[in-house]
């Protein structure tokens, strides 16, 4: 299983890339204050992390997952399933 840190820096560096935001903007990324962040890109994130990771996310998960720590939560969790 992986740490939280390591999960945070694969995290960073799939919402770097598809937000094209920097590495301290990552820390602060959020659906409601990240340029970018639109339903569909919602979308693709989760795309990209469940393949990154190897799991599927419940619809909870997508539907309230928000910000980059709750998606580094939501990994997390669907990790220890």
């Amino acid at each position: 299983m992986k740490s939280r840190t390591e999960v945070e820096k694969i995290v960073d560096s799939i919402l770097i890339k598809l937000l094209r935001v920097d590495s301290e903007e990552v820390l602060t990324a959020g659906r409601e204050k990240t340029p970018g962040w639109s339903s569909l890109m919602h979308i693709e994130i989760f795309f990209a992390l469940e393949e990154e990771f190897g799991i599927r996310f419940d619809d909870n998960a997508m539907a309230f997952s928000d910000s980059r720590s709750e998606l580094v939560d939501a990994i997390i969790d669907a990790i220890a399933k």
